[in-house]
């Protein structure tokens, strides 16, 4: 990997593309992707293995057809190869599904895909009218980002304060953006969007209101 500084690579959540998808009134469905410079062989392994998770997003124990993720989610491997993988996402009694796949750009660059759909009764109604999409989105960003950041040879978790609350307001943004497209109303996806940046940064929860007409 080569020498870098965190000047050279100025943290923002550009990098990830996003969609939402309301439409089937019994599924709710992110899409996210993201480019990153290593080959796809390489980027898929980071994605898989208990070693390299650990690096950038946490402990995974892998067995088999199972997973389980230390203070998080469990599930079930329903398939991994070609660079793609499907597994089940347990979590709370509920059960949604991730997909991911990883795509060669070139022979030194790949393109990650991943989409994530679960029942909207799965998530109450109540959180998903102050939060909207950013609520998980922004979560999965974060770990895009520590993943970007592992393959920069940076720390994944080596941000300054004043990076994560500029990632996490240009995150919320962008999936307020998403879900504007989606067909939210764009009043509430803005007001959404700062519950959610508020909610990531820990700071105090002083109004309920902004899911409102």
């Amino acid at each position: 990997m080569p020498n870098v500084t965190i000047l050279e690579y100025m943290t923002t959540a550009s990098f990830i593309s996003r969609q939402v998808f309301l439409d089937d009134p019994e599924t709710i469905s992110q899409h996210m992707g993201a480019s990153y410079e290593v080959p796809a062989d390489e980027l898929f392994l980071l994605l898989t293995t208990s070693e390299n998770l650990a690096k950038w997003f946490g402990n995974v124990k892998i067995d088999e057809f199972v997973y389980e993720i230390e203070g998080n989610a469990s599930g079930r491997i329903e398939s991994c190869r070609d660079n793609s993988f499907l597994v089940t996402w347990e979590n709370a009694g509920a059960i949604s599904y991730l997909s991911v796949e990883v795509l060669a750009d070139g022979q030194a660059a790949s393109t990650l895909n991943a989409g994530f759909s679960t029942k909207p009764e799965d998530i109450p109604e109540e959180f998903r009218q102050k939060y909207g999409s950013g609520a998980t989105g922004t979560g999965w960003d974060l770990s895009l980002w520590g993943l970007q950041r592992l393959t920069q040879g940076l720390d994944p978790r080596g941000f300054t304060e004043q990076e994560y609350a500029d990632f996490v307001a240009a995150s919320s943004t962008a999936w307020a953006e998403a879900d504007i497209s989606a067909g939210v109303a764009e009043r509430e996806a803005r007001a959404r969007a700062e519950n959610t940046r508020r909610f990531y940064m820990g700071e105090q929860d002083q109004t309920a209101e902004g899911t409102q007409n």
